[in-house]
């Protein structure tokens, strides 16, 4: 299916322009009531906008890269309003899939196989919960939120125009949120924007970062440059008012693989302009004169030693479930309770957990050791940059889980999602699949 980005464009602009206005909406009580009706009337409209099927999911999977930023503008107390459109293209796709034969689900399979191992060693883990019911309902919102956005792609099998466009859209939401969250009154001093809490603005920001700095290295249209560029800045002011400090260690994490990877003298020269700026805003203080910045906290200011100390205690926590239950853990009862990751999976569903979540990096991350090398060949396929933008955004999600319990937030799993169908898509042009013979039998695929 070719796509002509032109004539996305301004359907996408319209249809941001009345996400925005519904976020305006948000201030009132009764939100989830007209949040619900918007809802509707934006998939109608998207259904009789568009001339293709598989535009209708483009359109959807859209809308829902632009909200799931937005974690706090809701639907219900469990359902956002990107994970409407979330659902909608799901069930649309299995409907238009459904009498094919033979499937590919574009390179899905080992991330959806380190799930898997995940749900299941929360499974086991959860015959040993204090409350097996709880640790059951826990279980299932992470399978759901975090197989949907696997199961979607394959089935749908987006090539690299419409994963731009998505890449796009994710970028263009979460600026919106650090705007608003630079903007608005902040929560206990520090900003929060559309998000549920000051951390995940900083970590969905972050990971714009990288989706935005792969755009920016592609893109051959000045205004498009500076949109980019502009949308860094104000996530990474947005990151810096979170205060978040997991979330500004993640972004030179994120902004460091970019420089390295994509050979670009003008980001490593950035990078380290950007660098030395830093260094002298510091010296003179103007860095750290909020209490509750990203940069005072990390030197101790903003009350972070109440929150070490919170952290230290769920971490040793983890460590002393995980002790007794290494094999099965002890399921998904209280699975964000722990600020760290990899502590948390080891708590929840043991080994198979580590395992799982350890398959679901090396799927994303692979590309790195296969072409993308320090030394490697300078990339120069449409889509290169991009796809090391997406690997920097998860490596960063990584960096910060180390102290975070950011774990299975949708917005997480679409950008852990386009960067490994981006991955299978670059690796199926450069080594073409022979088509299969056209049979009564066996239908020849999409």
């Amino acid at each position: 299916m070719k796509l002509h980005p032109s004539s996305v464009l301004p359907r996408l602009a319209a249809l941001m322009a009345g996400s925005v206005l519904g976020l305006v909406i948000t201030s009132s009580r009764e939100a989830p009531f007209v949040l619900i009706p918007i809802l509707a009337l934006s998939i109608v409209t998207i259904v009789l906008s568009v001339r293709h099927d598989f535009d209708i999911i483009l359109w959807l999977v859209t809308a829902a890269a632009f909200l799931l930023p937005m974690n706090n503008v809701r639907l219900s107390s469990n359902l956002t309003v990107g994970d409407g459109f979330v659902t909608i293209a799901l069930l649309l796709i299995v409907i238009m899939r459904m009498s094919e034969r033979d499937l590919l689900i574009a390179g899905m399979d080992k991330l959806l196989l380190g799930i898997v191992l995940i749900v299941f060693g929360g499974l086991l883990g959860s015959f040993f919960a204090a409350s097996v019911g709880a640790s059951l309902s826990g279980l299932m919102k992470f399978g759901i939120a975090t197989m949907a956005l696997p199961i979607l792609f394959g089935l749908w099998r987006p090539g690299v125009a419409e994963l731009r466009i998505l890449a796009w859209s994710i970028v263009v939401g979460s600026t919106v949120s650090a705007v608003v969250g630079i903007v608005a009154i902040r929560v206990v001093g520090r900003a929060q924007g559309l998000a549920t809490e000051p951390n995940h603005l900083a970590l969905a920001s972050l990971m714009a970062v990288g989706l935005a700095l792969g755009l920016l290295l592609e893109t051959p249209h000045r205004s498009s440059r500076v949109i980019l560029l502009g949308a860094v800045v104000l996530l990474s002011i947005g990151i810096l008012s979170s205060g978040s400090r997991s979330g500004l260690v993640a972004e030179v994490m994120v902004v460091a693989v970019v420089a390295l990877l994509t050979h670009n003298r003008r980001v490593i020269l950035s990078t380290g302009t950007g660098a030395v700026v830093f260094a002298l805003l510091f010296a003179s203080g103007r860095l750290t004169q909020s209490g509750t910045s990203a940069i005072a906290r990390l030197l101790g200011g903003g009350g972070a030693g109440v929150s070490d100390q919170a952290r230290a205690d769920t971490l040793h926590a983890a460590l002393q479930t995980f002790a007794r239950h290494p094999l099965t853990g002890q399921g998904f009862q209280a699975a964000l309770a722990t600020h760290d990751i990899i502590l948390e999976l080891a708590a929840t569903a043991g080994v198979l957990g580590l395992l799982g979540l350890g398959i679901v990096a090396w799927v994303v991350i692979r590309p790195l050791w296969a072409r993308y090398h320090w030394g490697a060949s300078r990339p120069n396929r449409p889509g290169d940059t991009l796809l090391i933008g997406a690997i920097a955004a998860v490596v960063g999600f990584l960096g910060n889980g180390l102290v975070g319990n950011q774990l299975y937030d949708r917005y997480i799993w679409m950008v852990i999602t386009i960067a490994v169908a981006l991955g299978y898509d670059l690796s199926r042009s450069e080594h073409p699949i022979p088509p299969r013979p056209v049979t009564a039998a066996s239908p020849m695929t999409w």
